[in-house]
Parts: structure tokens; sequence; C-alpha cells
């Protein structure tokens, strides 16, 4: 009896143990969040049951939402939603209680049978954990490969990355390999690789640490390489060369011989290639691209290059460049610098996961890997100075920053003393450092006033702060020394692109800001070769009397009285003033007065006094012949002005440039050189290369006059020729479309354009060919367009006439989606619908027609607006 007790028992545990199943620490592919790991699997009769550890700083507040599923490892498979939680609150935020971070389980239904591995997520809104290709099989827990090979290995000669072993990849000679085969022999085991390139085998030999030494070389006796580098191993009749191989890669980091920092001449055209694998990337992670944002210091501008990535992992992308700099990557759940060098290639393994790490191959790798080493000594704390502004006075401040910035490059300097770091990385990373301290002083005003508002709990929307502070005079710029703004070696640092910008629109650089009268342009315009006709000829001498009579006492004397109390005026009544323009054409300034006064406006004394001058200034006889004239004259001048307006936006440009060089020189002792070279090839490049609108060969030639330094010279022109060139090539493009705009009321024209997009979500951008945010935001939306295209997504661009049409024309063949040029009156029926204050602006606009959002945020990232838009597609 107790025999049969025991047998029934036996059976029935035989039964349990048959029906669950338990796998810990499984194996997955790849993961979103690295600080949260599955530490086990329970797959049982009734439930699925993941058991998790979140490794967070002690406070840290997670959530675990109802949106959390599991589901098979596949594109489109069904999700089974979590059912009950163990150990953590559900469904709301809650801190880490302690310092180790804290273990809970997920219940979730009976997986079916067949599947063997399954992606976890949080599919709620804004959910972020993403966990791929859970294994649940014993077979896809083994690796091919033993485990002590498994790894990253680290050339013992140089510190170089040589292979990385992973469970069912490597990575060697830049290239991603599967396994074919490994088999231990007595003297070499055997690795064998394969690809689409074809197959290789890689021959290992362990020393009694069990530290390999690798290479794929073999030899017969008579071809042996005579070389001391390899270790060279004779089995049988051939010979091997392997490279001893360690996990340390800091005790094996040596510098070359060779080692010296960037010198000059360092400019020069040419492609660098980035490529790598993400280790642990699927399609379902739902981002098929990356992107690369190049900080170019010659135009001013974000260059934003789209890398492909393939399902298997691998990128691959060539971009020209004039100098090595940093350049920012964005890949999937990866962002980081990597440096890149003309004419030199980069090798770039990016490991997501548990552990989230970069290495690096090819000709560009030291250096990178020496950036990362020297980035962790960086001040990341980007509130400090916020905290060192309120107490300290102008220099006190200056010198916070100085001080500051003399202690990181002292402790960059310890480290390289005591650690193997190339002179080339060194040499960037004091670059860097110094700029963003030298920037951060340069940021005085909007510190101290940032520091002020979070203080005080002042909102963003509060612009105007009224108070009174102590502002930076030439004397606190002495850092901005000639050999500082001039250093072309700076250029090795994106961060110059940044300096450049600060020194550029400094405060104290403004006071030398001219204005131009329009009849000394057209003298100008004429001695520059400018063949005016008869006609245009008479009515600028007209013109130049004009200017005089303006220019007499008299009328100096109004202006000098009044001129503030015009310009505040009509900067505080600015919109009144438009809705009175629309009632009233013909502008007269009581009746004006009458109509502020009828809408409840109470006028102070210097208004009222500038109202009444202004009245008695209108009847003055030069007054009248001025108004005659401007009355009389008014198309043949827009006719003119029309005509020559890119000629008489060059001389603005030029003579901005020239004041700003010459106040560069008198208040801060800079002359002319690299850095007033860089920031006129800034403006000038602003309509060459973001406009797209080329110049003619004479004013080419007139720009690269102004030039001191060559290469900026023949850039420039070069530049000029990619634009014509992308011009031509532009009218090729497809998947954009010119669009009539609508015959009907102003305020019903917004309805009409909509509805022939009835059906598909809409984000509409009110942009201007002009508007330097407006293209960047279109540059980076532009990879989104892609994944979005077979969406019912539409992306509509209205601007208005003040985007010239030749550069509208240009400029839209690079812009897919829908577009509308309307009316300066169309385009203000618009600003009063949307209470667009600035551009760009978006709204976006459900598949009924409706409007779901009047103002949506132009600086929302990709990610955020793909899942915005899908939320409302149905």
């Amino acid at each position: 009896m107790q025999s049969k007790l025991l047998f029934i028992l036996f059976a029935f545990l035989s039964i349990a143990a048959q029906g669950q199943k338990v796998i810990n620490n499984p194996k997955y592919r790849g993961s979103t969040a690295p600080f949260v790991k599955v530490t086990k699997v329970e797959l049982t009769d009734t439930a699925t049951i993941l058991s998790f550890h979140v490794d967070l700083p002690k406070g840290t507040s997670i959530g675990l939402p109802d949106g959390s599923a599991i589901c098979e490892a596949k594109i489109d498979a069904e999700k089974f939603f979590v059912k009950s939680v163990e150990g953590a609150p559900f469904n709301k935020q809650f801190p880490i209680p302690n310092k180790g971070g804290i273990d809970y389980k997920l219940f979730f239904q009976k997986l079916p049978a067949h599947i063997s591995a399954i992606d976890f997520g949080e599919f709620n809104e804004g959910g972020s954990w993403f966990i791929y290709d859970i294994q649940l099989t014993d077979e896809a827990q083994k690796s091919m490969l033993p485990k002590k090979l498994l790894g990253s290995w680290f050339n013992e000669k140089d510190g170089s990355l040589y292979c990385s072993f992973f469970d069912d990849k490597a990575i060697f000679d830049k290239q991603m390999w599967e396994y074919e085969a490994y088999n231990e022999t007595k003297n070499l085991d055997e690795v064998v690789l394969k690809n689409e390139s074809g197959q290789i085998t890689l021959y290992v030999e362990y020393d009694t640490n069990d530290n390999p030494a690798i290479g794929h070389e073999r030899f017969d006796k008579k071809s042996i390489p005579v070389t001391t580098n390899p270790l060279v191993f004779k089995v049988g009749k051939y010979f091997y060369s392997l490279n001893p191989c360690t996990r340390n890669q800091e005790a094996a980091a040596k510098v070359q011989n060779n080692d010296k920092p960037f010198e000059l001449p360092i400019f020069k055209v040419d492609s660098a290639s980035y490529s790598g694998y993400i280790i642990g990337y699927t399609p379902r992670m739902g981002k098929t691209t990356g992107t690369l944002h190049f900080n170019n210091v010659l135009t001013g501008n974000q260059e934003n290059y789209v890398v492909k990535i393939r399902e298997d992992g691998y990128f691959n992308i060539k971009l020209q460049m004039y100098n090595p700099e940093e350049i920012y990557a964005r890949m999937p759940f990866f962002n980081e610098n990597i440096f890149l060098e003309p004419g030199k290639d980069l090798f770039h393994v990016i490991v997501i996961g548990d552990k989230r790490a970069s290495l690096f191959m090819g000709e560009s790798a030291q250096i990178n890997t020496d950036l990362k080493k020297l980035d962790r000594l960086t001040n990341k704390d980007y509130k400090l100075f916020n905290k060192n502004i309120l107490d300290r006075d102008v220099e006190g401040f200056k010198h916070f920053c100085l001080d500051m910035m003399n202690k990181e490059l002292s402790k960059i300097e310890a480290y390289a003393q005591d650690h193997a770091i190339c002179q080339k990385a060194l040499q960037v990373q004091k670059y860097s450092t110094t700029l963003r301290y030298l920037m951060a002083a340069m940021e005085y005003d909007w510190t101290y006033e940032n520091a002020y508002r979070e203080k005080h709990n002042i909102p963003r929307n509060q612009r105007q702060l009224n108070i009174e502070y102590e502002k930076p005079d030439a004397a606190y710029y002495d850092f901005l020394t000639p050999e500082i703004v001039n250093d072309k070696l700076a250029a090795v640092s994106a961060s110059l692109y940044f300096f450049f910008n600060r020194v550029k629109y400094l405060d104290i650089l403004r006071d030398g800001q001219r204005s131009f009268k329009t009849s000394d342009i057209y003298s100008q315009l004429s001695k520059r070769g400018i063949q005016f006709t008869e006609d245009e000829h008479r009515l600028i001498a007209q013109l130049q009397e004009i200017t005089k009579i303006q220019e007499s006492p008299e009328h100096k004397a109004f202006d000098e009285k009044y001129g503030n109390k015009r310009t505040a005026f009509y900067r505080k009544h600015m919109k009144d003033i438009r809705e009175f323009q629309k009632k009233d054409e013909d502008f007269d300034i009581n009746k004006l007065r009458s109509f502020l006064v009828d809408k409840g406006i109470t006028l102070s004394q210097d208004e009222n006094e500038f109202i009444d001058a202004q009245i008695e200034f209108s009847e003055w006889d030069s007054s009248k012949k001025i108004s005659a004239f401007y009355e009389e004259q008014k198309d043949g001048l827009n006719k003119l002005n029309k005509k020559y307006q890119e000629e008489i936006n060059q001389y603005h440009k030029t003579q901005r440039i020239v004041a700003r060089n010459e106040q560069l020189k008198s208040v801060l002792g800079i002359d002319e050189g690299f850095g007033t070279d860089v920031m006129t090839c800034e403006d000038f490049s602003r309509g060459i290369v973001e406009e797209l609108s080329p110049v003619d060969p004479e004013t080419l030639a007139f720009m690269k006059e102004q030039f001191s330094t060559p290469f900026v010279a023949e850039y420039l022109e070069m530049s000029n020729n990619k634009t014509i060139a992308k011009i031509e090539a532009n009218k090729l493009n497809g998947g954009y479309h010119v669009n009539e705009v609508p015959k009907t009321e102003g305020g019903k024209l917004f309805k009409a354009i909509m509805d022939k997009y009835k059906g598909k979500v809409v984000l509409v951008d009110f942009w201007a060919t002009w508007c330097g945010p407006c293209r960047s935001a279109i540059k980076r939306i532009a990879p989104l367009k892609e994944e979005l295209k077979d969406k019912d997504v539409v992306f509509v661009y209205i601007t208005n006439d003040s985007s010239p049409k030749g550069t509208w024309d240009n400029m839209i063949p690079n812009i897919k989606g829908e577009h509308y040029r309307v009316t300066r009156d169309e385009w203000n029926y618009f600003k009063e619908e949307f209470q667009i204050s600035g551009i760009p602006h978006y709204t976006l606009v459900g598949q009924d027609g409706a409007i779901i959002n009047p103002h949506l945020s132009h600086g929302m990232p990709n990610d955020a607006l793909k899942s915005l838009f899908l939320k409302h597609i149905h």
C-alpha cells in the first residue's frame, strides 16, 4: 500500500513538473531599458510569469502599467496583457524603495505551446520599456562557443578591439559573422565563421589564464611572415599567426609610437565612412533609421544624414566632411558623439540591452575609444552655472567659469598622464572643455535670467522680468583673445559651432549696427556695376532729393525728440494698429487715436504728446512733399525694390558684416582672420545653402574677396556650385505637390484646404523659407515621412509671400508634402485663427477634418510625433 502511494505521489509530481517550466536568466536579443533585467520566466499550466529586477537608485519613480504585455517574437503578434503584479504597486507611479533596486513579478495568461520566444513591452501611451526575443527553449540558451571565449577581446599590443563573440554572432575584421562550427583540437581550437562574403576560420590558442591568442592566417613554411608582432605557432606542416588578446582594454591600451595631435593644415574635403552593427537590434523596435547630426561651422547650420539600418542591425554611410570633428549619432535607443575624420573609416559596434556599450574598429577607432574615457571626466551638471550666478557680480561669475575650466583641464591632463590616451583625443577634449566654459561666460545674461526665473518661480510665458542687473562690458570679455577666436585647430571640436554663434550675437557688438538709406544703397549698387534704366535713374534721383529733405535739421530734430516715443507707441499697440488698418486703409493717426479710445484703451501723456506732434508734423510743407512723393511713386518704388531685392539684401548683409568686424576690432581687439571668416561665411551661406539661392559669378567673386582664409573662400564657392547642382537634381524629385489656394473667404480658407485630406491625419506646418528653425524642423522630420509613407498621414506646408517665389520654388522639391503659398491677407486670417505668434507653428488635424491641437509643439521628437499620428488613425 505504501509503495502504491509513493508511486501515485511520484506520478503526480512528474505530471506537475511536465506542466511547469522555469528558465532562469533567459537570454534575449535586445532591450530599450538597460536597467531592467528579466531574471526568470515560469511557464505553468495556467500562467506565464516573468520575474524582473530593476536596478535604479533609491527614490527613482517607476510605474508598472496595465499596458504591459507579452507576445510572440514577430511583427503584429497577438498581445497578452498583464493580469496581476507581485512585489510592487500596479498601474501607478512609485519610488524604488531600496538602494539595490527592486524585484517583482508580472503574471500573464498561459502562452500557446508553439511559442519559443517572446517580446515584452509597455504598450500603453508613452510606454518605453521593451525587451525583445526572450528565449523560452533550452536550445536557445546555449551558444556554440565555450563560455570562456564569449565577449569582446582587445589586442594586447595597442588595446584596439580585435573581435567580439556574442551568443550567436561574431564581429571580426569590421564585419558581422554567424557561427558555422567550433572545433576543439589538441593544439589550436577553430571558430568557423560565415557571412554573405564567404567563410573564414579563426584559430584560438589559450594561455594558462584562458586568455586567447586569436588569428585567421595560416602559412606553410615558405610563406611565413617575417614579423615579431603576432605569435607564430607551428602545428604539423603549417604555421599560424595569432594576436594575444585580453578582456581588459584599459590594461592593454597603448598609444602608437607616431602619436601626435592634429596639425595644420586641418581642412580638406573628403568622405568619412561610418559603419557598424547594433547588437540586439530587431526591426520590431519600430526604428529602421538613425540620424547623424553634423554641426557645420562654416555654414552655421546643422546637417542631418539619415542612416538606414538593415534587419540584422548593420548600417553604413559615407558623408562629406572638411575637417575632423565630433558628430552626434542618434541611433535606435542609443545616442552619443562619435568622431569622424575625412578620408578615414570608423566601425562602431553598438550594444544595447543589459549593458549599453560602444566598441570601435577602423582608422578612427583609437580617438573614439579615448574620447569616451575622457568624457567621463566632464562635469555635466549644467545647473551649476545657475547655482553660482545670482550671488556673484559679473566679474565673479566670469572668474567662476574660468576657474571651473582650468580645474577640468587639469583633471584631463592628470588623467592622460596616468592612462594611455592618444594626443588627438586629448587635444579635442581640451578644446571642447575650453570652448564650453568660455561659452558659459558669454551666456551671462541668459544664465542670470534663467536663475532668476527658477528662484522666483516665474513662468516662461512671462517674457519681461522687469529686473535690473549689472551687464558685461568690453573688459568682461578679455578672455576672447585673437589667439582663441582665430585658432583653426579648434575646428576639431563640435563646440566651435556654438562658440562662434555666441561671439556673433554678443550684445556689445550690436552698437555698431548701421541703418542704410535706400537712396545710398542704390548709389552703391550703381558703383558696383548695376546698370539701371533711364526711368530707374530718374526715380532714384527723385528718391535722393527726398532723402535730403528727410535729413534736414528740422526733420532730424523731430526724430531725435519723438523717435523713441514713436517706437514705443507702435510696439505697444501693434495688434490694435493692425486691426485698425484692416478697417481703414488710409492711415490717419488721429483716427487711430479715436479707434484706440473707443476700444477703452487709455493713452499715456507721452503717447498723446507724440500723436499731437505727429499731426502737426504731417502739416509741414516738407512732410507733405515726402508723403506726396511716396504716394505718387508707390508702384514705381515697389517695382524697383522688387527687381533689385537680392542685390539690396546682399548689400545690407555685407554692410552688417563690415560693421561687426569693426566692432570686434574696436571693442574686443580681435583682428580679421579665421574667426571673422567663419562668421562671414555663415552669413553668406544662409542664402546659398539653406535657402537654396545660389549667387551669380560676379557676386561670388565679391564674396570670396572678403576672406583671408583661402579654404573658407574655396568652400563657399564649392557650396554655391553644390546648391546649383542640387536645384537641378531636385527638379526630378517626387513626393511633393504644389497646390492652388482655394478661392474662398479668408475665414473659411483653412477648412477648404483641409477638405482635400479628409480621411487622413494632417500635420500643418506654417513656415517660411527664411526661417532657420522652420528649415531645421523640416529636415528633422524628413525620416519620419519615410516611416509613415504607407499610413494615412499627410504633411501640409503653408507659407506666404514673404518667402521669395524663386527661393520657394527651389526649396520645396526637397520637402515631401503638400505645399501652399498664400497671400499676406490670407496668412493674417491664419494668424488670427491659430494665434500664430511665431514660426514654425504646427497644427494637428484629424481624419474627420476637426482640429486636434491648434498649437502642437514643434520640438516633439520623431518618436513622439509618430505615436501621436498613429493614435489618431482609425
